[in-house]
């Protein structure tokens, strides 16, 4: 899974089009999710193992009764957490254009 966000420039001035998430912390206690996210030229790019250009971090940080409503148990119900994270992430400014891949 990933994201693409075309035609997009980054802050050094170079194409930045596929998103992945690198990591996901659930913090349950204080109830929020960071997620990384690695920026890459192109899926090609990604593919060849090289490291990420850019690095997001992106906190998912809600009410208790929206943390529960996107990553508690039972609203996870066996759904993977990446599938969960990324339909968070395209809620995020940055992402809402962007198109799963």
């Amino acid at each position: 899974m990933a994201l693409i966000k075309e035609n997009n420039i980054n802050q050094f001035g170079v194409q930045e089009e596929y998103y992945r998430i690198l990591a996901i912390n659930l913090n349950m206690q204080f109830k929020y999710c960071d997620i990384t996210v690695g920026g890459y030229t192109s899926k090609e790019a990604r593919l060849s193992e090289v490291e990420p250009m850019n690095i997001r971090k992106v906190r998912a940080k809600w009410v208790e009764d929206e943390f529960e409503k996107h990553f508690s148990a039972r609203s996870m119900n066996n759904k993977s957490i990446y599938v969960q994270a990324y339909k968070y992430l395209e809620t995020e400014e940055f992402f809402k254009d962007c198109i799963a891949d």
